[in-house]
């Protein structure tokens, strides 16, 4: 839908183990496109997205956690991410979707 913008902040958590580097991928079912990102390094093109840690927040101990988080365009929707280093697959949800001219989104969604 043109004109529609939302956000997105995930929350990459470690299970019962330490990691040391994490990846989360996702592809979007519509035109959806990533216009900026924070805490993150993030690559692909079209509709596949790939998120990696950047190196300040890759190594995550025992049950720790770090966020990271976008603002795209188009309709919000509800892929289902993969994460690599986690060893599990979730849902990722946007934010907060807002109407046309934006709005101010919040939330979490966790990853695990």
């Amino acid at each position: 839908m043109p004109g529609h913008r939302f956000q997105g902040e995930v929350t990459v958590r470690a299970g019962t183990s330490a990691v040391n580097g994490w990846t989360v991928g996702w592809s979007w079912p519509g035109s959806q496109t990533i216009t900026q990102s924070w805490g993150d390094m993030r690559s692909g093109s079209g509709a596949n997205v790939t998120v990696r840690n950047e190196t300040w927040n890759g190594s995550l101990g025992t049950g720790a956690s770090t966020t990271f988080g976008f603002l795209a365009n188009g309709a919000p929707a509800t892929p289902v991410a993969t994460c690599a280093g986690l060893r599990s697959r979730h849902v990722l949800r946007p934010s907060n979707p807002s109407g046309p001219r934006g709005g101010n989104p919040a939330g979490s969604t966790p990853i695990h």
